[in-house]
Parts: C-alpha cells; structure tokens; sequence
C-alpha cells in the first residue's frame, strides 16, 4: 500500500512544460512574499539538500535556475534561491482549496509547513507557499458560474485510453481521501518492473524526478489537449519529444517517491482539470 496517498499534484506542480500560460503575476492581500537571494553550492551538496536548507519546493529552485536532467552541479556555481511566500487562511478554507489555489503538490504545501493529519487550519494561521502568485483565473472562474466537482464534466472520450498496466490491483482511487488529502488519479498495485504502456497515441513531453512525492514520472500529451500521468515507475524507457504509440512500453512498474511498494499512479488531464481515469479506460 501507499506510504503516503499517491497523485496528489494539481496540473501546474506537475514540471511546468505545459503549464507556463497558467501562471501569473500578481499578487492578493492574502499574500505575502520575501525576496529571493544566491547560493554558492559547496561540496557535498545537492539540489534536495539546498532546497531543504532554503525551505524551498525542489521544483521551483529547478524552474528558477532552468535547470535540467541529469542537475549535476559544480562547486563555486551559484543558484538563485525562488521567493518565498506566505497564505493567511481565510473562514471556510481547506488545505485542498488552498492547495488549488495555487496550483501546489498537497504533499508539499504539508511538507513545508509541518501539518499533521487531520490537517486542521486556523483563520490567521500563516501557511508557506509555492511561488508568489494565487491561481486567479481559476477563483473568477468560481465566482462566474456554478460550483462543480472535480471531473463533473465528462469529455467525449470516454472509454477510449487504453489500461496502462495489464493485470493490477487498484489500490487507491480517484477522489477525496480521509483528512481532505485528494488523489487525482489511481494507484495500480503490480509486480516490480511491469511493462507500463501508454494510454494513447501521444508525444512524451516530460520524464524525470521532478517532483520527489511522484519518483520517476512520464508525461504523455495526447491530442485535442488531453494528457496522461504515470508515476512511481522504477525505470522509464520512453524519451522525451518521442511520438510513442497506444500499448507501447514507457517504463516499468516501480516504487519510487512517496510510496513503499511497487505500484503505478496514472491520472487523466485536460487542462487545469483531472478526471476519473475508471470512466475512460
């Protein structure tokens, strides 16, 4: 089973290939924000470590320095140290809306603030954020129409993404999870080193580590802007930009990030919403 729930990275946390156009500028009264700095790497140290010692999401000290695969780093090289930003929790806030808010790894908005389950907040209370921007466009979109649930609305092509492990257990699924913790996908329980394959006919626009709670991850965007997760693989065979047809081998089957037995997550996207992927597979 899962150390900790698998798949719980709204879109924009996933690597922001595909997620650049969603970010913004400005910034609310609920923020706050302090200034970056530099930090001249010494021997021994690592991107995890740093980000650590700073008290920064390991993505984001990746995107400030556009940094890539394999991030092998040089003594005496200096990094710049992403800002960092403070949320006051408003009446009727959840750790789940403020993670949506903007666009952060549940995982993670926990993680940097030492929050222990049942994660209850407090108005006031002073929670550490990814980056300096809130999810404005997403918030007008509340406030302009009717409230739906995640997945609400069913695209046209249900039934038509191919089960990306053959024989597996589904051992976590979609939806909310005990203490307000969201999966937005499934986690399928396999053998070690299954063969995972691809859903549909896509381009592979990501591979890498990422984002530590996901391990080895594979980003696949299909046409008509849909896009397929797969994560927790122990290998990943499929490379980046490749064309990778539906029922091709991408990796295998593994345990890496935050869980302790091997297992895949696999989540179904389409811009900023995620879907149930047992409705379409």
């Amino acid at each position: 089973m899962c150390g900790r729930p698998g798949g719980l990275a709204p879109w924009s946390s996933f690597p922001r290939i595909l997620a650049r156009s969603l970010s913004s500028k400005k910034t609310d009264s609920t923020t706050t924000v302090i200034s970056g700095s530099d930090h001249m790497i010494q021997k021994g140290q690592t991107l995890y470590s740093i980000a650590q010692l700073h008290q920064v999401p390991l993505e984001d000290l990746i995107q400030q320095n556009n940094l890539s695969a394999p991030y092998v780093l040089t003594v005496g090289q200096t990094l710049k140290i992403p800002k960092a930003s403070f949320h006051i929790v408003k009446p009727k806030e959840t750790l789940y809306s403020i993670s949506r808010l903007y666009n952060m790894d549940q995982n993670t908005l926990v993680t940097l603030n030492n929050l222990q389950d049942p994660y209850r907040l407090t108005i006031g209370q002073k929670l550490r954020i990814h980056g300096t921007s809130p999810k404005t466009t997403f918030r007008k979109r509340r406030k302009s129409g009717p409230k739906k649930t995640i997945g609400s609305t069913l695209p046209q092509r249900e039934g038509q993404f191919k089960k990306p492990v053959t024989n597996g257990q589904i051992i976590s699924r979609y939806g909310i999870k005990k203490g307000g913790i969201v999966n937005d996908g499934i986690n399928i329980k396999a053998p070690l080193n299954t063969p995972v394959k691809a859903a549909e006919n896509g381009r592979v626009v990501y591979t890498g580590q990422s984002i530590k709670s996901f391990g080895n991850l594979v980003l696949i965007k299909h046409k008509r802007g849909w896009v397929t997760a797969y994560a927790h693989l122990s290998k990943i065979t499929a490379k980046e930009n490749m064309e990778i047809k539906r029922g091709q081998v991408l990796g295998m089957v593994g345990k890496t990030g935050f869980v302790n037995s091997p297992q895949l997550h696999f989540e179904i996207r389409k811009g900023r919403k995620t879907y149930d992927p047992l409705n379409y597979i």
